[in-house]
């Protein structure tokens, strides 16, 4: 039964098409993919069901450029010049014990250009408009692929096709000689959900989605180092901690981040980020001074800020703004109000002596 599933699922292998235009995995800077909600190195799983239970298929996205065809099971299909293909590796997992081996690799995962049209091995992916949606045209292009590929490899033709837009599912069927029928459904984002298939190849096929990129900005905190917001130096050392997210469903906790600061009025470069940022204030004056941070990576900016109150010293140790007379010390200035105060008293008590 595997050797029939890596039929449906299988892509040929060949040469990658070079072109001046690519998209690949660049770290912080990679770009999703033209028209699609995609991006290179993340990775797609689905489970089969039913008859296939125990075994997965990963996807996983390595990279994208423009071609001019698509590579079919049997022949190349001259498509047009500039159309965006997207390139991976397919993978065979043991569901219980999560071991997987390559089976496929620099395969041809789709074709597709809107003035031509969509051919692919298998409509993993569907294109999206400017707006991130999915079209109703585009939508009945590209699910009628299966049939101008998938099917024809097994000879199966069936008699009814229709398309539901509104839940972005489709299915052809038979009513007639038998029950067969092909329901595939996809996700908002263009990705295929799961699909259901009863008499193709011979045998009941069922497989779902269970595992998809969580695409998510950074998540990081921010603090003083001593945890307190009150200072009086102007030099104050932040902790930085960027929590661990795998957020391209790799594996590999993500170490691909760039920072910046909002510093007098302007951002600093890009930087690679640092646990401990040793934040200067740039006035004098004491107050409440906010630091702004962003930490981005491949998928997006996540902003942080802190603030401080600043209260700083002058250089005999008393707060700025005391009404202590340069030179003289707390204690000399107390002692002579005091002498001063006595001998006033002093003078009054002898007055009124000398009255009575």
């Amino acid at each position: 039964m595997v050797s029939i599933v890596l039929l449906i699922f299988s892509l040929t292998i060949i040469p990658q098409n070079s072109f001046a235009e690519e998209w690949i995995f660049e770290g912080v800077d990679t770009e999703r993919i033209p028209e699609f909600s995609v991006y290179p190195s993340e990775c797609y799983t689905w489970i089969y069901l039913d008859g296939f239970d125990g075994y997965f298929f990963l996807i996983k996205i390595t990279n994208a450029n423009l071609t001019y065809g698509f590579t079919h099971f049997m022949a190349d299909i001259p498509m047009g010049e500039n159309g965006t293909s997207i390139w991976g590796e397919q993978w065979l997992g043991n569901v219980s014990t999560g071991e997987v081996q390559l089976i496929y690799k620099d395969i041809q995962l789709l074709y597709w250009n809107k003035s031509i049209g969509y051919r692919a091995m298998n409509t993993f992916f569907i294109p999206l408009e400017e707006d991130n949606s999915i079209s109703e045209e585009t939508f009945i292009n590209v699910t009628e692929n299966w049939e101008i590929t998938l099917f024809s490899i097994g000879n199966i033709n069936f008699e009814h096709f229709t398309t539901s837009f509104n839940s972005l599912s489709c299915i052809y069927w038979n009513d007639t000689y038998n029950e067969a029928h092909f329901a595939a459904n996809y996700t908002e984002d263009g990705v295929l959900r799961d699909f259901e298939s009863y008499s193709m190849l011979s045998i009941p096929t069922n497989i779902t989605l269970s595992s998809v990129p969580s695409q998510l900005p950074p998540d990081f905190d921010i603090m003083t180092e001593t945890g307190e917001s009150l200072f009086e130096n102007k030099s104050i050392m932040i902790n930085v901690t960027i929590n661990d997210i795998d957020s391209n469903n790799d594996e590999v906790i993500d170490d691909d981040y760039l920072y910046r600061m909002y510093l007098d009025d302007q951002w600093t470069e890009w930087a690679t980020p640092e646990e401990k940022i040793n934040w200067t204030l740039s006035e004098d004056l004491a107050g409440n001074y906010t630091l702004i941070i962003e930490i981005r990576n491949m998928y997006g900016i996540t902003q942080k800020e802190i603030t401080i109150e600043y209260d700083p010293d002058e250089p005999d140790g008393e707060p700025d703004g005391s009404p202590l007379i340069p030179g003289y010390s707390l204690i000399t200035i107390i002692f002579s109000i005091s002498t001063g105060l006595l001998i006033l008293l002093l003078r009054n008590s002898k007055r009124y002596s000398k009255n009575y």
